[in-house]
């Protein structure tokens, strides 16, 4: 299995719950900030989740991601011979958040 580049615009937070370890079908956040291309002067000294385009994780099991839900991600292709399991977790904040200005109040219908 693998899967496409997509983000999750029903929810605030999303999670990846990894249940083992499996050497492939690695998780990959993607940055399409328009600003990566728009004036680099210079190349990074050290490319970095800041620098870069892309960041992979490899699973490692009972670790949980929490990320922002608006990330672009994937999955790549799981080319072992192991199955992987994993339960992706996604959030929406309900009750009154934020104050002044900024306050929402997200009620549970």
């Amino acid at each position: 299995g693998y899967s496409h580049s997509h983000c999750h615009k029903n929810s605030v937070f999303s999670a990846i719950f990894y249940f083992d370890d499996v050497p492939s079908g690695k998780i990959a956040f993607q940055s399409f900030n328009i600003h990566n291309d728009s004036m680099l002067l210079n190349n990074p000294d050290e490319w970095t989740p800041f620098t870069g385009k892309e960041w992979v994780y490899s699973p490692e099991k009972n670790n949980m991601l929490i990320f922002p839900s608006s990330v672009y991600h994937r999955v790549t292709t799981n080319n072992s011979e192991q199955d992987r399991y994993s339960l992706a977790i996604n959030f929406f904040p309900t009750g009154k958040i934020g104050y002044s200005d900024s306050y929402i109040n997200f009620e549970t219908i």
